[in-house]
């Protein structure tokens, strides 16, 4: 009896895992011959432009609305700032791609928002969103639609990122082993840039809503 209860176990562990493995899910339906090859795509513009995003953030059962400006200060780093209203900030922080060492610096932030996993949450959405993809990629993907899908690896999580038919970032999943850790929807494109952000992360409390007010 405890050997049958042993297999049946077994089994569901190995399904389990098995719909959470996104390769599989992926390779259906697209075309390997671009495989393997050097890609540069990213959601917004490479510039010195500014963003000002209408913001609403639900963190750990908190609600916030605001405004989020978001700036190039150089060639590897972003500052974002996140205030309602009537001024009160909410969180000041810098993003860089190359560091390692510090690769974020915080100018200000509210308490709640003042956790390493929430800070490192927020820096690798940026990361997905204004930093350029490529030529780390490591697979690319298409179908017969002209659509595509990117993988990439990064920190030690796969990026999924989902290409329309115009070449436009429309979806991005970050993969963690064996479950799914965020989805950024990317709609509305307007002038290359896109007007409307969704921000899901599956294994915190913590949901992002950006929608574009003006570039500078």
């Amino acid at each position: 009896m405890i050997r049958k209860y042993y297999i049946i176990l077994l089994i569901f562990c190995v399904l389990a895992l098995q719909s959470c493995a996104p390769i599989r899910r992926i390779n259906v339906g697209f075309d390997k011959e671009m495989a393997n090859k050097n890609f540069t795509i990213s959601v917004f513009p490479q510039n010195d432009s500014s963003y000002l995003f209408k913001t609403k953030i639900w963190l750990l059962g908190k609600y916030f609305s605001g405004l989020m400006a978001v700036k190039k200060v150089d060639s590897d780093s972003y500052r974002m700032v996140f205030m309602n209203e009537m001024g009160i900030k909410f969180f000041d922080l810098e993003f860089f791609e190359n560091k390692t060492e510090e690769p974020f610096v915080v100018h200000y932030c509210m308490e709640i928002f003042n956790r390493d996993i929430i800070i490192r949450t927020i820096k690798k959405d940026m990361h997905a969103l204004f930093f350029l993809v490529g030529p780390k990629v490591a697979k690319h993907y298409s179908t017969k639609k002209n659509e595509g899908i990117f993988r990439l690896k990064l920190h030690g999580d796969q990026y999924y990122y989902y290409l329309n038919s115009n070449q436009q970032i429309v979806k991005i999943e970050r993969m963690g082993f064996p479950y799914k850790k965020a989805e950024i929807f990317v709609e509305e494109y307007d002038h290359l840039a896109p007007e409307s952000i969704t921000i899901d992360h599956r294994r915190i409390n913590f949901r992002m809503e950006l929608r574009l007010l003006k570039i500078n």
